[in-house]
């Protein structure tokens, strides 16, 4: 960017935001499953509408396949190809299930040896708490039921197992609503074949979970709700579907039957038994997942075609294919265009694909990869591009009532799928919105998605695709606010509050001179030192002094100015020294770079990087009365997020070391004391950053409500942004939160009611305990 007047560059950043991070979970980032050279392809193939389709004759060649490789000692890759398979794919279990029945009928020991694997992976999920991976184990589980080659009674003794679990006295209902939802969700898959080979066992078991949930006190959901007082028990509601479904006599068009073809074969097989599986009693380390609410999307007649119960096993199978394929999602796009039903369901990947990406509190992955899926799924599927249309239109009129922190990812993904489509809306639709005062949602999200759209392209390049109405909404030309250029009036207040004289621009031009000729730091050091003895600078203004020159002097690009402050990193250590002077930095980079966020923001993380300001200076400066008249906006809170997540992510990096040091064999005496002493020290800081955080919070939104204005429309949607942020980081960092709740309950004791009901939103659903019978 040109040092004062180009407002046409931008930093090259890519679509990436702080808040969205996650790091997936070890072996998150799956492919699609790769077969080994012992073998046969046909196994991940298998299914495929477009490749290979599972009809009578492929699933009998595929069989004859595996039937040579295991005569040729191949069966332990045959086994683990399958069991990842089971664990990628999704919809094709019942395919899996099958073609194992075809195998057991030919030779019952690889059944067996298939049956104990599965035993063993199930009871290593119970043990790791992997759920995700125990429901698609268990739904193997119930095909291979359906296949004939493990009774049916085997299965229900593990489903009663679990269910006993769940109910067992002291659970948190995190635990117990996990292993509750797992034997629900298996139903589906085997209940066909139960209700006719184990009716008794089959009525006993939908008689207790009837019972539990009868019993059961849902969560409270509204602090993980998408929409405000709309919070739909994700629990109860797949419960319904589950009785709805019984009422139809299991009639479900989500799953495939392949194994009916081959009835006669598989009833004439040898069946197995399997042995108890273990559920480990909790204890209070174990997490669990937290509350799921079910998140709606498009009007009911948009699906009218597809069972309740079918559309939520599609959306389950879109969620894992999101999962499995990350690190290749147009495979995962072309699974999700061969679900198993005849009647069009691409609304249900759509809505799908959406929820996750509003998932409170953090969704699994990067806002870009759910942004990738469903562009890529518009130029894969062109049937799939109105209803996205009509997907963003829904949304956009339900702002009003959308989470605070869902409005902020929508906008952002919404920069970045317009900057996918060459900016182009149809912004005619939404001319109403031109009539609408300025502190209302949608006035907001128009205008932060422009700003959005031009981080990722640049103003004018964005100002062609949008019609002349809403411009005014667009954000200003980038220009550095550099106090001490040539033709800046005399007596301009610096944000510190002091003036810009005609003898402060002969010094600026004469620090600019030493910054371009790399003068060593501290020979500038003695020079401004020496200007201060003479008092040609006070201490104040040589900090504003430093402060401005170096951000002018690198403002060209984001590289240039951390070039500046790493070169001269010592001069800003000699006098950024206390709270006061890291306040006043923070305040010369706001003025700086006051038609810049971005600019703005990426400064102050440079400096936080640098340690040249502490975390605590960047909260305090968030929550300064000049930066809270803009809390309406996102341009805080990206900077709040980022100095929060920084600091809980320093924390769990010393613990993980320290975990694994711990783990190591010969691990040294002094290593791990030094790493322990860097672990609670990184704690201590988060708990007092996290602490402080709340306190501002607290003392920045009662100060409104007592200011008289709480009524006003722009005073009451500033509350309304402000209180939806204290929400978002109240849920977001709970567990880090929890370990010393008392001292944040004495911040919110005396509040106004109106904030403290948002602390006792977080609190319900971890005291809340399960109902046992």
């Amino acid at each position: 960017m040109a040092s004062d007047s180009s407002s046409n560059s931008r930093p090259k950043e890519e679509f990436r935001d702080r808040r969205h991070v996650r790091v997936p979970p070890a072996g998150a980032a799956h492919a699609a499953p790769e077969p080994p050279a012992l073998c046969s392809p046909m196994l991940v193939l298998i299914g495929d509408k477009d490749k290979c389709q599972a009809d009578g004759a492929k699933l009998e060649e595929l069989v004859a396949s595996l039937q040579g490789e295991l005569a040729n000692n191949k069966e332990a890759d045959t086994i683990a190809l399958l069991f990842q398979c089971v664990t990628s794919l999704p919809s094709k279990t019942p395919i899996y299930g099958t073609v194992v029945g075809l195998l057991n009928a030919i030779n019952h020991d690889f059944g067996e040896k298939v049956a104990g694997e599965l035993q063993n992976q199930l009871q290593q999920g119970f043990k790791q708490l992997e759920f995700n991976k125990l429901k698609l184990l268990l739904r193997f589980f119930a095909e291979l039921v359906n296949a004939n080659v493990i009774l049916g009674s085997s299965l229900l003794q593990v489903l009663e197992n679990i269910l006993g679990a769940a109910q067992a006295p002291g659970n948190p209902l995190g635990r117990t609503d996990a292993l509750v939802y797992l034997v629900i969700i298996t139903l589906p898959w085997v209940a066909r074949f139960l209700q006719q080979h184990e009716e008794a066992g089959l009525s006993h078991l939908i008689s207790r979970i009837e019972s539990h949930m009868t019993k059961r006190t849902p969560p409270p959901l509204a602090v993980y709700s998408v929409w405000e007082q709309d919070s739909n028990d994700f629990l109860a509601g797949l419960w319904r579907c589950l009785l709805q479904a019984s009422n139809d006599k299991w009639t479900v068009d989500a799953i495939k039957r392949p194994y009916l073809e081959f009835e006669t074969k598989l009833n004439a097989s040898y069946s197995h038994a399997l042995t108890a599986v273990d559920v480990p009693p909790h204890v209070p380390e174990n997490e669990y997942p937290r509350p799921r609410t079910t998140f709606t999307l498009f009007p009911a007649d948009t699906t009218k075609d597809i069972r309740p119960l079918d559309k939520l096993l599609l959306a389950d199978y879109v969620v894992d294919l999101l999962y499995h394929f990350n690190g290749n999602h147009k495979e995962g796009i072309r699974q999700m265009m061969q679900l198993p039903l005849t009647v069009p369901y691409h609304a249900v990947v759509v809505e799908a694909v959406f929820g996750q990406m509003f998932l409170l509190p953090t969704p699994p992955f990067r806002l870009l990869y759910y942004g990738t899926v469903l562009t890529d799924l518009c130029k894969m599927e062109k049937s799939c591009i109105p209803l996205l249309v009509h997907a963003v239109d829904i949304l956009f009129d339900r702002l009003d009532s959308m989470d605070v922190e869902c409005a902020d990812r929508l906008s952002d993904w919404f920069a970045w799928h317009l900057s996918n489509f060459d900016f182009l809306w149809n912004w005619g639709n939404w001319n109403y919105v031109l009539k609408l005062g300025d502190n209302t949602a949608k006035v907001e999200f128009v205008r932060d998605t422009l700003e959005h759209c031009t981080r990722l392209s640049y103003l004018e390049r964005v100002l062609k695709a949008v019609p002349p109405d809403f411009q005014r909404l667009a954000p200003q030309n980038v220009t550095p606010q550099f106090p001490y250029a040539a033709g800046t009036p005399a007596g301009d207040a610096t944000a510190a509050g002091a003036a810009a004289p005609p003898a402060f621009r002969a010094v600026a031009a004469q620090f600019i001179e030493r910054l371009r000729g790399r003068t060593a730091p501290e020979q500038v050091v003695s020079w401004l030192d020496g200007l201060v003895a003479g008092g040609q600078l006070t201490e104040e203004t040589r900090l504003q002094m430093v402060a401005y020159c170096l951000l002018h002097f690198g403002c060209k690009s984001l590289s240039h100015i951390t070039t500046a402050i790493e070169r001269y990193l010592p001069l800003l250590q000699a006098y950024v020294r206390t709270a006061a002077d890291r306040q006043a930095l923070l305040d010369c980079v706001c003025h700086f770079w006051a038609t810049s966020p971005l600019h703005r923001h990426t400064v102050i993380d440079r400096l936080l990087i640098f340690r040249v300001v502490d975390s605590a200076a960047v909260v305090n400066w968030v929550f300064a009365p000049q930066q809270t008249q803009t809390f309406a906006r996102f341009h805080a809170w990206e900077v709040l997020r980022n100095v929060v997540g920084k600091t809980v992510a320093r924390t769990e990096a010393f613990r993980a070391e320290l975990k694994a040091a711990s783990e190591r064999a010969g691990a040294d005496a002094d290593t791990l004391r030094k790493l322990r002493g860097a672990m609670e020290t990184s704690a201590k800081e988060q708990r007092e950053l996290l602490l402080l955080a709340f306190q501002r919070f607290g003392v920045t939104l009662t100060e409104h409500l007592g200011s008289g204005a709480a009524d006003d429309a722009a005073a009451t949607f500033w509350y309304h942004k402000t209180s939806g942020h204290l929400k978002e980081f109240l849920r977001k960092y709970w567990p880090e939160v929890s370990s010393f709740q008392s001292a944040l309950q004495v911040l919110f004791t005396g509040v106004d009611p109106r904030i403290s009901t948002i602390f006792a939103q977080m609190q319900e659903p971890a005291a809340v305990r399960a109902l046992c019978e």
